[in-house]
């Protein structure tokens, strides 16, 4: 079971979400800019026998204030780019990754508009995709495009983000009987007399559209009132195409209770080949590799990643990023409600709690497997142009325990369900998320700043060390324990302890952090045994007993220890595609192994107690 999981992971890792290289940087600005675009209709052709695409685009800017004497394009990756107005040819400029500087032949000036028709066809040059794969492709098996690949979109003046247009239109033809299925709303399917069908759709979220087409074979299953999930599977995949609808209606069931209404009439899946390498989430339709869509939907290894893409409906589409600096906003979301699924399906279907194990996990991915040197604020853009898999484990994993911890500072799940639920309602349209404004959204739902987390958790890296101190005592009848933990650093996360009695009973203490070494005082009929900081794995650091060598946290380094480090030894915290849940209690040389060094640590203070001197 765990290792089924860890598993799922792993293969998480090879078909991650990863932006485009091209957008990387480019945030999306709407309608409160200076310049906006007001439509964007694009009419594409595909020709699979051929290999070719021919694709127009009409695109509306309005001037809200200011003088436009040129206007930037992001264009097609097809050849023979042209740009022109109602007039003729216009002359444009190649300014770097795939924008264009259009002149006008008249200045755009407030209160005006321009429409610029962008043309192109031939065969695509699909560059990179996400996870190393490729964005597009065109052949008689199975054609797509990722978003923004085909079609043409506006620029800031500035050249730092995409302008949502407050309406896209997309009109696709393809030779019958290739099916069409788009990250839009389809809004007509219109038989022509050449044997080809037009496919036309909506996408007024973004603006940006992805399509893959086939023959694929099209299932729909309702979900709640007036929407449709609908499947675009292939082969075997076909076969399961109910099974997969399944899945997708339980998993959106589960996040609208979570996170809040889902806007759009449709959520899809549709099949890609493995060659784009990965799954991505973009607005109304989820994009899944051929691997993947030909294994089971009661696998738990695959049911995670469409838990991940189904979540960027929410962090992602209805709340975009005000720029790309905080990109946790969105993987680290999305990352952490596939978690919150997989847990939950755990409980349903087994009867234990998942949690701790998981986000374990999690955790060691960011502290074993991130060196200090290389460790980086989680909103940067230091980030953004970090190593794959340090981005992957700092935006994904890290960002996903940040949300968690989150969740503990407000006090559950029932906290963090209604911020969030306030966050969408906040940032639903067009208004871009920040960490600020996620701050705002967090406040006005539940009364309580968490500025203060974000500032070391987001802005910062790093995280905290704990210093556990443990000391029993008699007062009279009563058995005391006096506990102290000492942070390195105040991250501004309260800290929980679970004390273990002689008689089994488990008591848990919230301790709320302030900077300032914490002591607690605990006076019971029962005899305390031992200690469990942190129980539940909220908390993304390392805890070690303040008498060295007292693994368990009793007080004292006895047998126990020794019995513990020494059935550790051996472990190592390997690499991501082979990690599971490490003894990391025992590696107390922190080198992400145990071995004699740690053991020795333990032997050299056999038989300390904690304020009872040696």
């Amino acid at each position: 079971m765990a290792r089924a999981m860890v598993l799922s992971q792993a293969r998480h890792l090879a078909q991650l979400h990863r932006s485009q290289p091209r957008l990387e940087g480019l945030r999306r600005i709407a309608s409160t800019e200076p310049l906006q675009v007001s439509a964007v209709d694009t009419k594409l052709v595909l020709a699979p026998s051929a290999g070719t695409v021919s694709s127009v685009s009409t695109i509306t800017f309005v001037a809200a204030s200011g003088t436009y004497g040129a206007l930037y394009v992001l264009a097609p990756e097809l050849p023979g780019v042209t740009f022109s107005d109602a007039q003729g040819a216009l002359t444009s400029t190649p300014v770097g990754q795939g924008i264009h500087e259009v002149t006008l032949r008249q200045a755009l000036s407030a209160g005006g508009s321009a429409t610029l028709t962008v043309s192109a066809a031939g065969a695509p040059s699909c560059g990179g995709g996400v996870g190393g794969g490729i964005a597009c492709q065109v052949n008689t098996t199975l054609t797509f495009s990722m978003s923004a690949r085909w079609h043409a979109v506006g620029i800031s003046g500035a050249l730092d983000a995409l302008l949502t247009p407050a309406s896209a239109k997309l009109s696709v033809t393809v030779p019958d009987p290739v099916v069409v299925a788009a990250s839009g709303v389809q809004t007509g399917k219109q038989a022509n007399a050449d044997q080809t069908t037009t496919y036309s759709f909506v996408n007024d979220t973004n603006g940006l559209f992805a399509l893959s087409a086939a023959p694929f074979s099209v299932g729909q299953t309702a979900f709640g009132a007036g929407k449709q999930i609908g499947s675009y599977l292939l082969g075997p995949a076909a076969s399961a195409a109910a099974a997969w609808r399944d899945a997708m209606k339980d998993i959106m069931s589960y996040h609208i209770g979570r996170y809040g209404p889902y806007e759009a009439s449709k959520i899809d899946i549709t099949q890609v080949p493995d060659a784009v390498g990965a799954a991505f989430g973009p607005f109304s339709t989820i994009f899944m590799p051929d691997s993947l869509v030909a294994q089971s939907p009661l696998d738990w290894q695959y049911t995670t990643t469409l838990a991940h893409e189904l979540a960027h409906q929410w962090f992602g589409n209805m709340i975009d990023l005000a720029d790309n600096s905080s990109a946790w906003l969105n993987e680290g979301f999305a990352t952490f409600a596939e978690m919150e699924y997989t847990i939950t399906q755990a409980s349903k279907d087994f009867g234990i709690d998942y949690g701790p194990t998981y986000r374990n996990y999690h955790k060691q991915l960011y502290i074993y497997g991130i060196p200090v040197q290389a460790d980086l604020p989680i909103s940067s853009m230091q980030v953004r142009q970090a190593p794959l898999q340090i981005y992957y484990v700092l935006t994904y994993k890290k960002g996903a325990m940040v949300l968690g911890m989150i969740r503990h500072a407000l006090g559950g799940n029932a906290e963090l369900d209604k911020a969030l639920k306030r966050y969408r309602l906040d940032h639903l349209g067009t208004r871009g998320a920040t960490l600020q404004s996620l701050a705002a959204s967090v406040k006005a739902a539940t009364g309580k700043d968490i500025a203060p987390l974000l500032s070391e958790w987001a802005s910062k890296a790093g995280y905290p060390t704990y210093s556990i101190g443990v000391e029993r005592s008699k007062v009279g009848a009563k058995h005391r324990l006096t506990l102290t933990v000492d942070a390195d650093r105040d991250f501004h996360v309260p800290e929980e302890v679970e004390i273990v009695g002689a008689d089994g009973t488990r008591t848990r203490k919230r301790i709320e952090a302030d900077g300032k070494q914490q002591t607690l005082v605990v006076d019971s009929d029962v005899e305390p045994i031992f200690v469990n900081f942190d129980p539940d794995k909220q908390l993304v650091c390392l805890s070690r007993g303040a008498l060295e060598g007292d693994v368990i946290l009793n007080g004292a380094v006895d047998g126990t220890d020794l019995i513990y480090a020494a059935w550790a030894v051996g472990q190592q915290a390997q690499s991501q595609q082979q990690q599971t849940n490490f003894a990391d209690w025992a590696d107390l040389v922190f080198d992400g192994k145990v071995d004699q060094s740690d053991l020795d640590r333990v032997t050299n203070n056999f038989g300390k107690r904690s304020g009872a001197g040696s």
